[in-house]
């Protein structure tokens, strides 16, 4: 998930009370449900860095209880220094800043296995990638549910409720220039307008209320995602149904696939994989009969097998290819003799794909430059 989702989650586990834990431990929460994507440092080192190393081992299910640990410890440290400077009236104690810190650092792992970029769990002994593809990598039902109880709860001051009006209007700008349907919109918009009319007319709420509706906000995203799960269900019953019909009958389905859209749990692009081919298209989980259904095919490889495998000699191709799920290769012949191969991955969308990789090739198949 993205960080907006993860920092919500911390700051929603605060409000439950765990906030009065130990000092700094809404800081904690905070920072441990964002800290194993400390790995975005790799964009220094360029996009395939990034790829090779983000939701890597700082996610792994032995990485984040160590990088949980040091931020408790340091969460610690810096409490003390606060303290003897008279910022604070009293440090922060070791293990339950250690505690919280898992506690909130567990979380994002977690949240990110639920989308279909991935996780890689079992770092460092093995790399491979798992999915579940319940929920889009940007969830504005997540934002709405957990941050609607958190402004509910936090926002006292007139400062605070126009801070968070801004961030409402920055969400709800984000989700009209979405490309989800009209209704959908709507949707959104009134339900966030009506929070802030509650807040207006009725006031912030107390402490006890505060812990009692963000607990609910927390089970309620739970419940969310466990009803994704089982629409995804359908919406499996529903590719399969239409790979029957749409992919020829030369070909052998190997793996069916429904992956969560932006805002719309009830269309899920399916993802049909042969053993030559990716089939793709959005499936209705009401369309019974599957006519709204078309499935586009993508040969895994267009053009000559040796300009492809010429292009695996490239360090970056086989990172790429490490981390991609649904790969399709391109290869262009250019007047001047040279080729160009492009490779991407078509989970992430058809049209407009950040996830590619082109190669260019001399006149001897020898890789001169990678974009």
């Amino acid at each position: 998930m993205e960080n907006v989702t993860h920092t919500l989650l911390g700051a929603a586990l605060a409000q439950t009370g765990l906030k009065r834990v130990t000092p700094l431990a809404s800081s904690t929460l905070f920072l441990s449900a964002n800290i194993p994507d400390i790995d975005i440092v790799s964009l220094a080192f360029g996009r395939f860095a990034y790829i090779e190393w983000h939701r890597g081992i700082t996610h792994s299910l032995f990485g984040f209880p160590v990088v949980a640990i040091l931020l408790g410890a340091a969460i610690h440290y810096v409490s003390k220094v606060l303290w003897r400077r008279g910022r604070i009236e009293a440090p922060g104690r070791l293990l339950p800043l250690t505690l919280l810190s898992l506690i909130g650092t567990a979380t994002h792992p977690l949240l990110d296995f639920t989308n279909a970029y991935g996780w890689r769990p079992f770092l460092p002994w093995t790399s491979d990638w798992h999915y579940i593809d319940l929920t889009f990598v940007l969830d504005p039902w997540i934002w709405l549910g957990l941050g609607g109880a958190l402004f509910l709860s936090t926002a006292v001051t007139d400062r605070q409720i126009a801070y968070w009006l801004a961030g409402g209007i920055v969400a709800g700008t984000l989700i009209v220039l979405s490309h989800v349907s009209l209704s959908i919109k709507v949707i959104w918009v009134l339900v966030a307008l009506s929070l802030l009319a509650m807040r207006l007319k009725w006031g912030s709420v107390d402490e006890r209320s505060a812990r009692l509706l963000n607990l609910a906000a927390i089970g309620a995203m739970l419940v969310y995602i466990a009803a994704l799960a089982a629409l995804q269900s359908v919406a499996l019953f529903r590719a399969a149904e239409v790979a029957q019909v749409a992919v020829a009958a030369n070909e052998q389905i190997v793996e069916v696939n429904a992956l969560p859209i932006e805002a719309n749990p009830f269309t899920w692009r399916a993802v049909i994989v042969t053993e030559s081919a990716f089939h793709v298209g959005d499936v209705e989980i009401n369309d019974r009969m599957g006519g709204h259904s078309q499935l586009t095919r993508y040969p895994r490889l267009t053009g000559d097998v040796a300009s492809f495998e010429a292009a695996l000699t490239a360090k970056d191709v086989r990172t790429f290819l490490r981390f991609a799920r649904f790969p399709v290769a391109r290869v262009f012949e250019k007047s001047d003799g040279q080729r160009e191969v492009e490779i991407e991955d078509i989970r992430f969308g058809v049209v407009s794909n950040a996830f590619r990789i082109r190669v260019k090739l001399d006149r001897d198949l020898k890789p001169i430059e990678v974009l």
